[in-house]
C-alpha cells in the first residue's frame, strides 16, 4: 500500500471515529430517558389490568416509547463503540464473555417470575361454590385487597336497560367478622371496629366505580371451557378476620337458587402483578443484553473485516504477467452492487476505450479473476460501478518481455579450404 492510500484510509477511519463519538452524548441522554419511560410505563400498563384508563393510557404510551427510544439509543452507542474499538485493532474485550452470564442470570428468573405471575393471575381460591368463608390475616395491619368474585355469564345488555344482563338476577352478599380500614392506603385512612351486619360486597365489573354499567366491559376469564365474568369485589380494606360470601339467583323474591362463584384472592393478584412487572423488567433487560452482545460480536467481526479489507490494495495482480497470457488478478473491494464491472485498458486509454476487454464482477471470481492476455506494454485494470463509467479503483501495471536466462552459445567449426586457411562460420562472428 502506498503512503497516499494509507493516509487516505487513516483519515477516513479518523472521520468515522469522530462521527461515532459525536453521536454518543445524545444517545446517552436518549437511553436514560428511554429507560425511565419504560420503568415508569410498564408498571402503569400492567397495574391498570386494561381497566383503569388513568393508568392504562399513560402506561400504554410510556413503556413502548421508552423501549423503542432505549433500543435505538443502545444501537447507536453500540455502533459508536464498535466503530472506535475496531479501529484500534484490539482483541475482543473480556467483559463481552462475562456480560452474557449476567444476562442469563437476569433472563432465567425473569422468565420464572413471568410464569409464576401468569399462574397466580389465573388462580382461584374457590371454584363453583355458592357460599364460602375465607380468612384474612392482614399482617401489615393496613387492610387487605379483599376477594375478586366471578360468576358464569356473558357480557351484554340485550334488553337495553344500561346494565349487563348477567347482573340483573343475582344477589351477592358478604360480611366480615373483623375490623376494617376506611379509605385504605390513603393519608386519611382510619381503622373501624368490627361490624358483622355491614355488607362488604361492592358491585364492580371492571374498575372501581364501574358498577355493572353496560358502558364498561367486564373482566373475563375462562375456566374449564366455562366463561366467567367479574361481578364484584368483597372485603376491600378488611383487616384480620373471616369473610363469608354467598351468591344466589332469583326469579322472584320467593324463588332463590345457589349461584356458583369463582373467587380470587386480591392479595395474590397484587403479588401476581408485582411478579409480572419485575419478571418483564428482568427478562427484558436479559434478552436485550443478549441481543446487544450478539450484535456487538457480529459488528466487531464485520468492522475488523472492513479494516483488514481497507488495508489491502483494492486490486492486486496474481503472479507474473507475461505477454499474450491471461492477466490474473483479485479485487479486494466489491461492495458496489450487481452493476459493477471491471475492464482492461491501455494505460492512457479513455474510460470508454476498453476494447471489449471487460466483465461483470458478478460473473467472475473476484479472488481469482482473469482478463484476456495482451502484448507487452503499460496497462491498467479499472473497476466501475452502476453499469456506467463511475470509476472506483484503478491499478496500472506493465507487461514486459521475459528475459533470457543464458547467452547464445558460440559454435565453431574447424574446416580447411583449398587454400589451407581456417574457415569461420556465421556464429563465430557473434561474440
Amino acid at each position: 500500500m502506498n503512503l497516499d492510500s494509507f493516509a487516505a484510509h487513516s483519515d477516513e477511519r479518523s472521520d468515522n471515529v469522530a462521527d461515532a463519538k459525536s453521536n454518543t452524548r445524545p444517545a446517552i441522554i436518549a437511553l436514560v430517558i428511554g429507560i425511565f419511560l419504560f420503568i415508569i410505563g410498564l408498571p402503569l400498563f400492567i397495574g391498570s389490568e386494561q381497566e383503569n384508563l388513568g393508568m392504562l393510557i399513560p402506561g400504554a404510551i410510556a413503556f413502548p416509547v421508552g423501549f423503542v427510544l432505549a433500543g435505538g439509543a443502545m444501537f447507536v452507542l453500540i455502533s459508536s463503540w464498535v466503530t472506535s474499538y475496531a479501529e484500534t485493532g484490539k482483541p475482543v474485550p473480556r467483559w463481552i464473555k462475562v456480560i452474557p452470564v449476567f444476562a442469563v442470570f437476569l433472563l432465567i428468573p425473569g422468565v420464572v417470575l413471568l410464569i409464576l405471575g401468569g399462574i397466580a393471575a389465573e388462580d382461584f381460591e374457590h371454584y363453583g361454590v355458592s357460599t364460602a368463608t375465607l380468612e384474612i390475616e392482614d399482617i401489615d395491619m393496613l387492610g387487605d385487597q379483599g376477594f375478586i368474585i366471578f360468576v358464569k355469564g356473558t357480557p351484554g345488555d340485550n334488553n337495553g336497560n344500561g346494565i349487563h344482563d348477567y347482573c340483573e338476577n343475582i344477589i351477592v352478599n358478604a360480611t366480615h367478622s373483623g375490623a376494617w380500614m376506611s379509605s385504605p392506603w390513603n393519608a386519611d385512612s382510619t381503622p373501624s371496629a368490627a361490624d358483622e351486619t355491614r355488607d362488604v360486597f361492592e358491585l364492580e365489573i371492571s374498575h372501581e366505580g364501574s358498577g355493572c354499567d353496560a358502558q364498561h366491559w367486564p373482566k373475563e376469564k375462562w375456566k374449564n371451557d366455562t366463561q366467567l365474568v367479574k361481578i364484584g369485589r368483597a372485603c376491600y380494606g378488611c383487616m384480620a378476620g373471616n369473610t363469608t360470601i354467598s351468591a344466589e339467583y332469583y326469579s322472584s323474591p320467593f324463588e332463590l337458587s345457589p349461584a356458583p362463584m369463582w373467587i380470587q384472592d386480591g392479595e395474590v393478584l397484587v403479588g401476581s402483578t408485582v411478579m409480572t412487572i419485575f419478571g418483564s423488567i428482568f427478562a427484558g433487560i436479559g434478552a436485550l443484553t443478549l441481543v446487544c452482545i450478539v450484535v456487538i460480536i457480529l459488528t466487531l467481526k464485520e468492522e475488523r473485516r472492513k479494516v483488514l479489507e481497507e488495508e489491502k490494495e483494492p486490486i492486486e495482480i496474481i503472479g507474473r504477467v507475461a505477454p499474450n497470457q491471461s492477466v490474473r488478478f483479485r479485487i479486494n473491494r466489491t461492495r458496489w452492487g450487481r452493476d459493477a464491472w471491471v475492464g482492461l485498458y491501455p494505460v492512457n486509454a479513455g474510460e470508454q476505450d476498453h476494447g471489449d476487454r471487460w466483465s461483470w464482477i458478478r460473473d467472475i471470481d473476484v479472488n481469482n479473476a482473469t482478463l484476456p492476455g495482451q502484448p507487452a506494454g503499460e496497462w491498467s485494470i479499472r473497476v466501475f460501478k452502476d453499469a456506467g463509467y463511475s470509476l472506483k479503483h484503478r491499478l496500472d501495471f506493465e507487461i514486459t518481455e521475459e528475459k533470457s536466462s543464458h547467452s547464445a552459445k558460440k559454435i565453431q567449426s574447424a574446416s580447411k579450404g583449398s587454400s589451407g586457411e581456417k574457415k569461420t562460420n556465421f556464429w563465430d562472428s557473434i561474440e
